[in-house]
């Protein structure tokens, strides 16, 4: 079935990359993002609000984790900044919405992140990769393998 809504993102601003320490941070300023819906009457689509958000996360302790013969990629996600403000409407006043953007923070922020750094235990790499590294500074990121292959 057709979804009754759109949802459209446009960076206004080119995000930028930090590497540091092992650290990589991505600043987002001026992402709009904009929630239309679909009004039969007309056969198209009409503004329903639209947000500006300006964000700075990313991940840290970036390392290769090795357990046993099963080497891992392990971060922590941590985000710095998050701020939603509403541009325009079209459904009316949204009085609550600087509570609910302050609610979304604080949800991301405070319970999200914190769950998903508790319950991440990293992503395996394959047999094939042996000796495994990883790094990430002064606007470099490198990764470092050996490939174990097969004979053939």
């Amino acid at each position: 079935h057709d979804c009754p809504l759109d949802l459209t993102f446009d960076l206004v601003q080119a995000p930028t990359l930090t590497f540091e320490n092992n650290d990589i941070y991505a600043v987002i300023k001026y992402m709009d993002v904009n929630f239309r819906g679909f009004n039969a009457s007309k056969n198209d689509f009409i503004q329903l609000f639209g947000i500006t958000s300006n964000i700075t996360a990313g991940v840290n302790n970036l390392t290769i984790r090795k357990e046993g013969a099963i080497s891992n990629l392990y971060f922590r996600v941590a985000i710095t900044e998050i701020h939603v403000d509403l541009k325009s409407t079209n459904v009316g006043p949204l009085p609550l919405l600087p509570a609910v953007a302050d609610l979304l923070e604080h949800v991301i922020v405070d319970l999200a992140v914190p769950v998903f750094n508790d319950a991440f235990k990293g992503f395996d790499f394959p047999a094939l990769f042996d000796n495994v590294a990883v790094s990430a500074l002064h606007e470099t990121f490198q990764f470092e393998t050996d490939l174990l292959l097969p004979p053939i």
